[in-house]
């Protein structure tokens, strides 16, 4: 597990990027960051570099290096391209690990939120139009996108998206959790709806 935060009990130079394990309770501090501002910044690995957004800056954990301006990178599933929002809040796309710019028509504002498919064609992205924020289904080369709703995702959003397969069966798993839980007969109570719902 990578998590942003701060080890209990270690004081406040204990706060930044930490790998560890939940099960063994054992934590190594990768970078450190400045608290206020490390409520903002996100972290993306592609299970061999670990890169971190820290004041617009993208560093690279593994080799203590800065690797691009901007922030919310997210390393592509095949590991061929870094996607980042730029200082601009315009999408960026870089080949990795060689960091050559690729020429994007896709220019329009984005948030914080960023995902890629798990083919590596396809991206989440929080598009920011007139103040009004939409998630959008992006592909970045062709330029072309899927509106996919309302994004509801304001500031500090961070990596608030994960692609989920469901498979074929995908309809039938939701439907039996449904099901399940109904026949349950599971109360949840709820402040102001009553005795129970």
């Amino acid at each position: 597990v990578i998590a942003v935060g701060e080890l209990i009990g270690k004081g406040e130079s204990s706060f930044g990027v930490h790998r560890g394990s939940w099960s063994k309770g054992a934590w190594t501090m990768l970078g450190p960051l400045v608290k206020p501002s490390g409520f903002q910044e996100t972290v993306t690995t592609d299970g061999i570099t670990i890169l971190m957004s820290d004041r617009k800056r993208i560093v690279d954990l593994t080799k203590g290096i800065v690797v691009g301006r901007g922030d919310c990178p997210r390393l592509s599933p095949d590991r061929k391209f870094l996607y980042l929002r730029s200082e601009r809040s315009l999408p960026s796309l870089f080949t990795w690990p060689g960091m050559r710019p690729v020429a994007l028509e896709y220019n329009y504002s984005v948030g914080t939120c960023a995902e890629w498919s798990p083919a590596g064609d396809m991206i989440l992205l929080e598009r920011v139009d007139l103040g009004v924020n939409r998630l959008k289904l992006v592909d970045l080369l062709r330029r072309g996108d899927q509106d996919l709703g309302s994004a509801r995702m304001y500031g500090r959003s961070g990596h608030t998206m994960r692609w989920i397969d469901w498979g074929d069966l995908g309809p039938q798993t939701i439907n039996t959790f449904g099901e399940a839980y109904l026949a349950s007969g599971e109360r949840v109570p709820v402040r102001g709806a009553g005795p129970e719902v």
